[in-house]
């Protein structure tokens, strides 16, 4: 499979070197290095499609994920702010700077932002996870338990929020 993604950043690599070419293609450039590993490489190609395309959605939620997951923790807020400027209706956003707050131990600012993902797509798994979690922590066990049993409606084999859950009886 690596193969397919190392073959995929020759080409990208090369189409960028024509006079036009796909506006996405740094986007797509940086999802194939991040599918390989190279998360430096997959930083600056995200970078260089937002410079291209300020109103990239999703290139800025991928940059916080990457952030998010460097232990990045400011950097990932602003990225994922910035998606949500872009798009306040994309729930992936809201869920990740939910969860990016929470893990700064800003629980207020974690619990608007997965009520948010979570309205915007109910079916929202992680969404309704996360706000379990959130509202466990501030003690609203009754709140908690439901978001989990929705975590576990919409992901019946999801073995985090039945252990939960079950820390939560």
């Amino acid at each position: 499979k690596n193969q397919r993604y190392e073959d995929a950043i020759h080409l990208y690599k090369r189409s960028l070197t024509f006079p036009y070419s796909y506006p996405f293609i740094h986007y797509n450039l940086a999802v194939a290095y991040e599918k390989v590993g190279q998360v430096d490489k997959a930083i600056e190609a995200y970078k260089a499609s937002i410079t291209r395309h300020n109103d990239n959605t999703l290139a800025y939620t991928n940059l916080g994920t990457i952030y998010h997951k460097q232990g990045l923790y400011d950097m990932a807020i602003e990225a994922y702010k910035q998606a949500l400027t872009n798009n306040p209706y994309f729930p992936l956003s809201h869920n990740n700077l939910g969860a990016v707050y929470l893990k700064k131990g800003i629980q207020d600012k974690a619990l608007v932002e997965f009520q948010k993902a979570a309205q915007l797509n109910p079916d929202h798994r992680d969404a309704h996870y996360n706000l379990g979690i959130a509202y466990a922590g501030k003690g609203l066990y009754v709140e908690a338990i439901h978001e989990l049993n929705l975590a576990i409606k919409y992901n019946p084999t999801d073995y985090s929020a039945y252990r939960d859950l079950g820390i939560l009886y």
